[in-house]
């Protein structure tokens, strides 16, 4: 599809790239890093309706527990 992608050595925290790149462009499950990311002006794609299929995760989103899109208002992510 003619994307790249690197893989980060894990001994690096994953907020220095955040801070120290630009123009990355984030994907993941809904997580602190992913809002993190979008603070600082990377796009971010977030897959945590992929969860959906999992019974376990389902049933948290059923009871209360929101989605990472759910979670914040688009101003926030602003």
């Amino acid at each position: 599809r003619g994307l790249s992608y690197s893989v980060m050595e894990d001994k690096i925290p994953f907020e220095l790239y955040i801070i120290k790149c630009s123009k990355l462009t984030v994907v993941g499950m809904g997580s602190s890093l992913l809002y993190y990311a979008k603070q600082r002006g990377h796009n971010v794609v977030c897959c945590d309706t992929w969860l959906l299929n999992d019974k376990k995760y389902r049933y948290y989103h059923e009871n209360g527990y929101p989605l990472f899109h759910e979670f914040f208002s688009n101003a926030e992510l602003s």
